[in-house]
């Protein structure tokens, strides 16, 4: 995951471009050459965010209410490695956050309704007009919101453990 500008031949994996801001798409020469023809549809059930509590971070779990798998925006971009191997990333793109997910975080990823989606991958780089009404923030009312234990920080915890709510906030540290 994570863009790099063309010239590379190496993504930047010290510094891999996971996010980028919708409203600087346009003004930054690396987002603006690749939302012409490398705008791509990144599958997700659900996202995390971190709420900062002190000195204490809290993971959560977002997801879309009856809807299993949904679409952020996102762009790629594909290199080689020093070896010759076709390496492709993706960036997810976000926007400034619903009323729910401002509740632990201020950005969020552009989640796409089915309907934008198809027009998303067009062959058509969508206009200024389109943009906007594209990356607004998802409904809150359609999402839903739990916090979850500390696991989703590791890497051995690879399962539904990661996506299960807690029942309170100290009992994350627990699990």
């Amino acid at each position: 995951m994570g863009a790099y500008s063309p010239r590379d031949t190496v993504p930047r994996a010290a510094h891999p471009v996971i996010n980028a801001r919708a409203e600087a798409l346009a003004e930054k020469p690396l987002f603006a050459s690749l939302l012409k023809t490398r705008r791509c549809l990144v599958p997700a059930s659900g996202f995390f965010e971190w709420k900062q509590e002190g000195t204490r971070k809290h993971p959560f779990y977002l997801s879309v209410r009856d809807q299993p798998l949904f679409a952020f925006a996102g762009l790629y971009d594909e290199g080689h490695d020093p070896a010759g191997t076709l390496v492709a990333q993706y960036t997810i793109i976000t926007t400034g956050p619903n009323a729910l997910a401002a509740t632990v975080h201020n950005r969020m990823p552009v989640i796409l309704s089915p309907e934008s989606e198809e027009t998303w991958l067009s062959g058509e780089q969508p206009d200024a007009a389109q943009l906007k009404k594209m990356f607004v923030p998802f409904p809150a009312e359609k999402m839903a919101m739990h916090p979850v234990s500390l696991l989703v920080n590791g890497l051995p915890a690879d399962d539904e453990r990661v996506v299960r709510p807690v029942v309170s906030l100290d009992d994350e540290y627990l699990q």
